[in-house]
C-alpha cells in the first residue's frame, strides 16, 4: 500500500505540471496556427466593418469583411470582400486577398505606415473601454485635403474606426461591426 502512495504523488504531480504548462501555452497564443480568439492574427479571425458616406457619385453604404486566411511563424494572409456600391471609394476599398506581417495591422496597415500618431485615446465599445492609438494622415491633393483618421488598439492589430475626408467630394466612415476576436466583443 506504501509502494501505491509513492507511486501515485509524482504522477499526480507530474499531470499538474503538464496541464499547467499546457494552458500557459495555449493562453499565450503562439504557434503559427493558433485559434485562441483572444489574439491576433488567427486562422478564421473575421472582422465585419460598415461603410457609409457621400461622394460626387451619390451616397456609399456597404460592407467590407476581413477573413484570415493562413497564419504562419512571420504573416498571415486576409481575404477581403465588399458588398454595396462603396467600390467608389478611391483604392481605399476593393476586393483582394493580401500578405501582411504579423505585426502588420488587420486594414489600412500602408495608410498607418505614412500616418503620424496623434494621439492615445480611450474609447467606450459596448460596456468596455479599450484603448487605443489614433493614427492621421492629412495631405493635399489635386482637388482639396486629404484626411484619412485611423483609431486602432494598442493590444489587437484591428482597426475600430476609419474616417476618410477629401475636401467636399468624399466624407466616409468605416467602422468595425462584428468581429470574432475576443478581445473587441
Amino acid at each position: 500500500m506504501n509502494y501505491k502512495k509513492k507511486l501515485v504523488l509524482p504522477f499526480i504531480a507530474v499531470l499538474l505540471i503538464s496541464s499547467v504548462l499546457a494552458i500557459s501555452v495555449s493562453a499565450s497564443g503562439e504557434g503559427p496556427e493558433t485559434t485562441n480568439t483572444s489574439f491576433f492574427p488567427f486562422t478564421g479571425a473575421k472582422a465585419v466593418y460598415t461603410v457609409e458616406g457621400n461622394s460626387p457619385l451619390g451616397h456609399l453604404i456597404g460592407t467590407m469583411t476581413y477573413t484570415v486566411k493562413t497564419v504562419d511563424e512571420t504573416s498571415y494572409t486576409v481575404n477581403i470582400t465588399t458588398e454595396g456600391n462603396i467600390s467608389k471609394i478611391p483604392s481605399l476599398v476593393k476586393s483582394d486577398t493580401r500578405r501582411l506581417e504579423r505585426n502588420e495591422p488587420l486594414s489600412f496597415s500602408s495608410v498607418i505606415e505614412k500616418s503620424d500618431l496623434v494621439s492615445e485615446k480611450i474609447l467606450s465599445v459596448g460596456e468596455r473601454e479599450i484603448k487605443v492609438n489614433k493614427y492621421l494622415m492629412e495631405s493635399e491633393k489635386e482637388f482639396g485635403r486629404e484626411k484619412i483618421t485611423i483609431f486602432i488598439p494598442e493590444r489587437v492589430k484591428v482597426p475600430l474606426i476609419i474616417t476618410y475626408r477629401y475636401s467636399n467630394r468624399f466624407d466616409v466612415t468605416i467602422e468595425l461591426d462584428k468581429t470574432n476576436v475576443e478581445y473587441l466583443q
